[in-house]
């Protein structure tokens, strides 16, 4: 029973309402007031900050001398850049800077075919590089050699070379075994043609 009174009075307000919108009853629309307008007078009436790097997106960051192929440039990095002066090169600690800027090209092959030559199986394979009034020096370097029982030379490392006068003194790192010894190569500076004068250990591995 209070089911049906409750369907009745439902009914009855749904009539009223109904009735009570008239055929002459209008929506009215205001054209200002459309979602888009919305939106563009509240963009309008915001404040903005000012741009922070607003170059980023648009500027050229692909161009990084400095970064070995397939490193993605960050913003980071990108401010790196403008720091950066100069190149930064390797150092052996306790031995001897890489950079080998400003070093002729002819002393460099000399060096690494002299490298070679300590590290070849041949006897008395570095003879031909050392000045003939000199070659006792390479004899004695051999017999050092062999006082302190090193077989062969596997690899070797040469540091950037000191300029004197009339000299040029050369660091080299020579690997042997699980071990190494650093030595002193001495040119005589003679960029016509390079010859060693002398050659002795530093040290060895402690």
């Amino acid at each position: 029973m209070f089911k049906n009174k409750v369907f009745v009075i439902s009914i009855i307000s749904f009539l009223f309402i109904a009735c009570s919108n008239s055929p002459d009853s209008k929506l009215v629309l205001i054209e200002d007031d459309t979602l888009k307008s919305i939106l563009t007078n509240k963009e309008l009436n915001v404040t903005w900050t000012n741009e922070l790097e607003g170059n980023v997106l648009s500027q050229n960051i692909s161009d990084f001398d400095f970064l070995a192929q397939g490193i993605r440039p960050t913003l980071n990095l990108q401010r790196a850049k403008g720091e950066l002066k100069e190149p930064v090169y390797p150092e052996i600690q306790n031995f001897a800077s890489l950079d080998f800027r400003n070093i002729p090209l002819s002393l460099r092959q000399f060096l690494d075919d002299f490298g070679s030559a300590l590290c070849s199986q041949e006897s008395y394979a570095c003879e031909k590089y050392f000045d003939s009034s000199y070659v006792f020096s390479y004899v004695f370097f051999c017999k050092d050699v062999e006082n302190r029982s090193i077989k062969k030379f596997d690899s070797y490392i040469v540091g950037r070379p000191f300029f004197l006068e009339e000299t040029i003194r050369v660091p080299i790192r020579l690997y042997h075994g699980k071990t190494y010894s650093d030595i002193f190569v001495c040119l005589k500076n003679n960029p016509s043609e390079y010859k060693v004068y002398n050659i002795y250990f530093i040290k060895a591995e402690e």
